[in-house]
């Protein structure tokens, strides 16, 4: 009779002295979810956080661009390798373009000598509602003339200062809708022009400021058609709801 219940009692014990064998994963729910830890709880916090309103009305908020818009350009944190007057003359070319769509009433370079010491992106939008336009299109980057990656010089313009050299540009893009601050679109734009030939120590800026005109104007172009075909997409996507 001592040994009936003594089998059990050991057999109990010896399952409880044993690793955890692996299990599968059983789904947690209200009280019984178990609490994130290590990194990831730290990443998580509180599921509960005042934070979680603010995400969820910025999800549930619908753009409110009107069509034909108003766009504003603003270079922010941009170097470009161009003179004043032929920049000027790109950003009217990109401007008269965007209009000739149809999908943009007027767009307008801000001045970025307006934008103060500590930007962000209220403040940003509060500019650009000075100007009277719908959606605000930051854009930043640069251009400029480096070396070529390739290099096929001869042996004696080795000795020399010729290299060859090629213009490079890059865009960054943003899109906000400035009713609402929302992001209806970022992208990357990029030029590139040459390689050419150049002497460093005789006409270098003359002979090689074509080629960063050339992949500055590549890149703004670049741009432009991707504010378009977000512009494009967004005005479907309003019109089916």
């Amino acid at each position: 009779m001592i040994r009936r219940y003594f089998l059990p009692v050991l057999a109990a014990a010896a399952l409880a002295g044993c690793p955890s064998a692996p299990s599968q994963s059983v789904g947690y729910a209200g009280a019984n979810a178990p609490s994130p830890s290590g990194a990831l709880g730290g990443l998580i916090g509180d599921s509960a956080s005042p934070e979680d309103a603010a995400v969820r009305d910025t999800l549930l908020k619908p753009t409110k661009v009107a069509f034909p818009t108003r766009v504003g350009m603003l270079f922010y944190g941009y170097t470009s390798a161009l003179k004043a007057e032929d920049q000027a003359a790109l950003l009217a070319t990109v401007r008269s373009e965007l209009v000739a769509t149809g999908l943009v009433k007027t767009a307008l370079q801000i001045p970025q000598a307006l934008v103060g010491g500590s930007p962000n992106l209220a403040s940003l939008r509060k500019l650009a509602a000075r100007f009277q336009v719908d959606v605000l299109l930051l854009l930043s980057g640069q251009s400029g003339v480096q070396l070529s990656d390739a290099q096929p010089t001869s042996f004696f313009d080795s000795f020399g200062n010729k290299a060859w050299f090629e213009g490079r540009a890059s865009v960054d893009g943003l899109a906000v809708d400035v009713s609402t601050g929302l992001f209806f679109t970022s992208f990357k734009a990029a030029g590139q022009n040459g390689p050419v030939q150049a002497d460093r120590s005789v006409g270098f800026d003359a002979s090689t400021y074509p080629l960063a005109k050339q992949a500055e104007t590549a890149a703004l172009q670049g741009a432009k058609q991707r504010l378009v075909e977000a512009l494009t997409a967004l005005k479907a996507s309003e019109g089916a709801n």
